[in-house]
């Protein structure tokens, strides 16, 4: 497992190398000009040794100052609006709307990723009446947040992150069902909405050294460069790359398709 994890830190890197500081316009073209992160702890930056270790403070490094990102991440979020603590219902919400909108008003370039569904997985919040779940509650109102986003104008794309593997923790936090049960739905709907989907979870899968607590990422060389040990000790680099190389993949499509028509 290791080994695989090693090769997809690699081609994170190569990918990358390859698409992002070319000097050429179109690899510059495919840079958003803003990004939103919307989530729970893991993207707020619970448990990092300083706000610069986070994952969205991580993200900026690697996109560089002709990029915003901001963090609009919540400690205890849920996806589901019937759970402990909504994400709706948060202040971040509300600012990460007006941070997509007042970019569109600047004829901006906006990305939105969505990490959202670890704290879901709690009992009280998944399956609270014993026999069933809140699966489809789960897909409604993942479907009703990327609408809400694509909807905001400029129209941003929303990139739909699964969550990284869990292990052993004090939360209450269950590795089967963010794995077998929230994946698969946010999976399914990404599909239905033609999202893209950034996997944190895959890279993550049999590396509790990558997490502090068996739930939040590593901080440690979190602003180092991007290099195999340093993906290796800092979850928030991997996914950080993964989000890097994710938006370069589609942006590269888009003005591949573009380019296309006008022939």
């Amino acid at each position: 497992m290791r080994n695989q994890t090693l090769l997809t830190a690699c081609a994170v890197l190569a990918f990358a190398a390859a698409a992002l500081p070319s000097a050429n316009a179109r690899a510059q073209a495919r840079l958003p000009t803003h990004v939103a992160c919307v989530g729970d702890s893991i993207t707020a930056g619970y448990a990092a040794s300083s706000s610069s270790k986070s994952y969205p403070s991580v993200l900026q490094g690697l996109f560089g100052a002709s990029v915003q990102v901001r963090n609009f991440g919540h400690s205890g979020a849920t996806l589901l609006s019937v759970g402990d603590l909504p994400y709706i219902n948060q202040t971040e919400y509300t600012a990460a709307t007006n941070f997509v909108a007042g970019a569109g008003a600047n004829g901006s370039t906006v990305d939105v990723i969505i990490m959202l569904g670890t704290n879901d997985s709690k009992s009280y919040n998944w399956s609270p009446q014993a026999g069933s779940t809140r699966a489809q509650q789960f897909m409604t109102d993942l479907a009703a947040m990327v609408d809400h986003f694509t909807n905001t104008v400029p129209r941003p794309v929303v990139y739909l992150a699964l969550p990284p593997a869990i292990y052993t923790n004090s939360f209450g936090i269950v590795e089967s069902v963010t794995a077998n049960e929230i994946g698969p739905i946010i999976r399914q709907v990404a599909m239905q909405k033609g999202m893209p989907i950034i996997d944190v979870h895959t890279p993550t899968t049999g590396h509790p050294d990558y997490f502090s607590d068996g739930v939040h990422p590593t901080g440690d060389n979190a602003g180092g460069e991007p290099t195999e040990e340093n993906l290796k000790s800092s979850g928030h680099l991997l996914r950080g790359m993964l989000s890097v190389r994710k938006i370069a993949e589609v942006k590269a499509k888009v003005l591949d398709a573009g380019a296309a028509k006008k022939k």
